[in-house]
């Protein structure tokens, strides 16, 4: 989930394509919070941010959205490309005793689980049930 969500992958999956699919395979909003599932008209529910030279606030690139500051424009960019400000639109199962923290990726998701951190975990045949569900998805559209 990593891999993909990096838009690294060779086969074009990229965090937008993976959240498509997690949506529409957790029809039931286990995973996915559909109070936070506010969505462009592909689907991908985020917009793309771009910073220019005026984000330059006379001693370091500034993001408009938390402030925090970076040494060079690309790095800032990185910022608003990456999940940062993104909705957390992933969250821990209460339905399977877990504690309905919230998430940005589905890899923060899973590795909250696999952590151990909450009583999600006992229910784990739910758990990859939802995650091989997810796995064919992908499948499906043809990563």
């Amino acid at each position: 989930v990593l891999h993909w969500e990096s838009g690294t992958c060779p086969s074009g999956v990229t965090r937008q394509i993976l959240n498509h699919t997690a949506k529409s395979v957790d029809r039931s909003n286990t995973i996915t919070n559909p109070n936070r599932l506010l969505c462009d008209s592909e689907g991908s529910g985020s917009t793309t941010l771009w910073a220019t030279e005026h984000c330059w606030n006379g001693n370091a690139y500034e993001c408009i959205l938390c402030y925090r500051t970076f040494r060079a424009l690309q790095s800032l960019n990185s910022h608003l490309q990456s999940p940062a400000h993104e909705q957390k639109i992933y969250r821990c199962p209460p339905r399977w005793g877990g504690c309905n923290k919230e998430f940005n990726t589905l890899s923060a998701l899973f590795q909250h689980v696999e952590s151990e951190s909450c009583e999600v975990r006992r229910f784990q045949k739910n758990m990859n049930d939802a995650i091989n569900s997810i796995a064919n998805g992908m499948r499906r559209i043809g990563y």
